[in-house]
């Protein structure tokens, strides 16, 4: 039988430690097995092998077959292939973006060298569907009495932009990178704006990395209960 042990006690003894999440749900009654494979680099990628039929079912007698990360334990895969018109309409916005990117980054570095405290920015980005949230936060943070004053947040249009200056807040808006942002709110995890708005979540973030400042980047559906910047100092 293997022992059961705390966190604390099983890795007492680790200098380094690998973790991987898996789920194995009871109800696909699949035996589900994990090979840790010794003596290769150490690329921290998980493969998944299964055995499949001709038409892609699982079936035990057949071979493992190397498949898709996303191919689900009863063989359908869920990976969406994207359609013609979302490849155009990402890669009109990385031209937008890497077209505009010497511009962008002077006038964000005019702003931020203003706020940062300790060479460091607290960034949030929302869209007019958010603006409760926002709000939320905001009122929350100064409730405990956080400083927002080095808290910068990147509207996507124009409405949340002159939102979050009323609540006296610090903004960036450059509508070269945000027109493709819709206004609303997402209708699920995982739909067409959720994955536009992801969109806007890396950019904020790969601006204000490029500058030279540290960064917390955090979703608004959150309340800080401490001052987050104490893990900065």
């Amino acid at each position: 039988e293997i022992p059961r042990l705390s966190a604390k006690d099983a890795t007492e003894n680790c200098d380094v430690m690998n973790a991987m999440f898996i789920e194995n749900p009871a109800r696909a009654r699949s035996r589900q097995c994990l090979a840790i494979v010794g003596g290769q680099y150490q690329s921290y990628h998980i493969q998944r092998w299964m055995r499949l039929n001709s038409e892609e079912k699982p079936d035990s007698n057949k071979p493992l077959q190397l498949v898709g990360r996303w191919r689900r334990n009863d063989g359908n895969d869920e990976f969406l292939y994207p359609k013609q018109r979302a490849i155009d309409m990402h890669q009109e916005l990385l031209l937008t973006y890497l077209n505009h990117l010497k511009s962008t980054k002077q006038n964000l570095s005019e702003i931020i060298k203003n706020i940062a405290i300790n060479n460091t920015v607290i960034v949030v980005t929302a869209n007019m569907g958010q603006s409760e949230l926002l709000m939320n936060l905001i009122c929350s943070s100064r409730r405990r009495g956080l400083d927002t004053k080095n808290l910068l947040v990147f509207p996507t249009d124009v409405h949340t932009k002159e939102l979050a200056e009323s609540l006296g807040l610090t903004t960036f808006y450059d509508d070269h990178l945000m027109r493709f942002i819709p206004k609303e709110e997402s209708a699920r995890y995982g739909d067409r704006t959720f994955a536009l708005i992801m969109i806007a979540k890396v950019v904020c973030v790969q601006l204000v990395n490029e500058l030279g400042y540290d960064l917390l980047f955090t979703d608004i559906d959150v309340v800080f209960y401490r001052d987050p910047m104490e893990y900065f100092r």
